[in-house]
């Protein structure tokens, strides 16, 4: 069997809620930005680091303020879905803008397409 992608792995903690895999998805020193928020009149999120990403996502998949669907990976960088928050839905792509040393994910964007 083959080893799953990173991105493979970033979808499929987010599907299953799992903000602690999630988060270890990421380098220690991340920054990860989200600017589907402000499409519906919300607030882009700039979050620096694992611990904050981790606190951020237990809080948004404990309340179930977040889940997607219909996901596409276009290759190791880049993944289109549908994300359902705050009772819309939004059309994303994810963008891992840059990897760590050690192959994890540094920089990740997530655009309303």
């Amino acid at each position: 069997m083959a080893e799953e992608r990173i991105i493979e792995r970033y979808l499929n903690t987010i599907m299953e809620n799992d903000y602690r895999g999630l988060a270890e998805c990421f380098s220690e020193t991340c920054h990860y930005v989200d600017t589907c928020p402000g499409t519906i009149s919300g607030v882009n999120y700039h979050l620096y680091g694992t611990k904050a990403l981790e606190m951020f996502f237990h809080n948004k998949f404990t309340f179930q303020r977040i889940s997607i669907s219909d996901y596409v990976i276009e290759d190791d960088r880049h993944v289109n879905f549908f994300v359902s928050t705050r009772g819309y839905y939004i059309f994303a792509r994810a963008t891992i803008e840059r990897f760590s040393p050690d192959g994890l994910i540094d920089v990740l964007t997530v655009r309303a397409g």
